[in-house]
């Protein structure tokens, strides 16, 4: 489904047209236009390069699983990948692949499932249109911070499972295969949030021709998460080697015992 939302800076009222009137609202520089395409159909992907006109690169990019968070600049507008993190599942590390398309009186966004912080994004823009429809990158801006956002609860899976592991392996010597998939879990998160905050890092310092400096509160919210990630990492490696410290001096407590009577005999 694509939804297009398009904003009168002017009059300050917003429209929803359709993808056949969309040529008109862009070429209105007086407007701010968002199209959120969510699990598209092949006729509304092709807005993409169509009406928007972006490089067939970018589009396979973003038709594609390109993985990796980045950005590239183009003629007019910028291409960014994301990932946000399905806050319903704490048992695993759910990621959701975000493309993001940034020009300066357009912001496209395209998924290929429903995300959360996109869904919440929408609702506030059909309340107040001009509190996030005011320019394409405060709208980038508050898409960012309320995805971000929900990568908390994931963070929190993150570290009970982290806990969990540890006392595991000391009570009972289990938890080898979780172990491998929470450290899978922490790799990849560690990985996305580190290519994030880069790209979050230039919009801060208004080094996108597209955003300026506006969104560095965005760029701090992404260093949280990225600083959670590897303390989580590192706490569960300190509380594995503390865990199995204070179990090798048990067992080596226990068998003083026997040493201690054989002497005494």
């Amino acid at each position: 489904m694509i939804r297009i939302y398009s904003y009168s800076r002017e009059t300050n009222r917003m429209e929803t047209p359709s993808i056949a009137e969309l040529p008109k609202h862009l070429s209105d520089r007086g407007r701010t236009i968002w199209a959120d395409l969510e699990v598209p159909t092949d006729e509304e992907t092709g807005v993409l390069g169509g009406i928007f006109g972006f490089h067939i690169l970018a589009v396979e990019d973003c038709i594609d699983d390109a993985w990796l968070p980045k950005e590239d600049v183009y003629d007019g507008y910028s291409y960014s990948v994301f990932h946000a993190a399905a806050p319903d599942r704490q048992d695993h590390l759910v990621v959701q692949k975000l493309d993001i398309f940034v020009g300066t009186n357009f912001l496209v966004t395209h998924h290929k499932e429903q995300i959360k912080g996109i869904f919440d994004t929408r609702g506030a823009v059909a309340k107040n249109p001009g509190s996030l429809l005011r320019s394409s990158d405060w709208l980038l801006h508050g898409v960012l911070n309320t995805v971000i956002d929900y990568c908390r609860p994931s963070i929190d899976g993150l570290e009970t499972r982290v806990d969990l592991i540890a006392e595991a392996v000391l009570h009972a010597g289990k938890g080898l295969e979780d172990a491998v998939n929470l450290h899978r879990d922490l790799t990849m998160f560690r990985e996305i949030t580190a290519n994030q905050q880069a790209t979050l890092e230039r919009f801060a310092c208004g080094e996108s021709s597209f955003v300026p400096r506006r969104t560095e509160i965005t760029s701090a919210t992404c260093s949280i998460t990225t600083d959670t990630s590897t303390t989580a990492r590192s706490r569960g490696s300190s509380a594995w080697r503390g865990r199995l410290k204070r179990r090798r001096r048990r067992m080596h407590d226990v068998l003083k015992v026997p040493s201690g009577g054989a002497s005494r005999l």
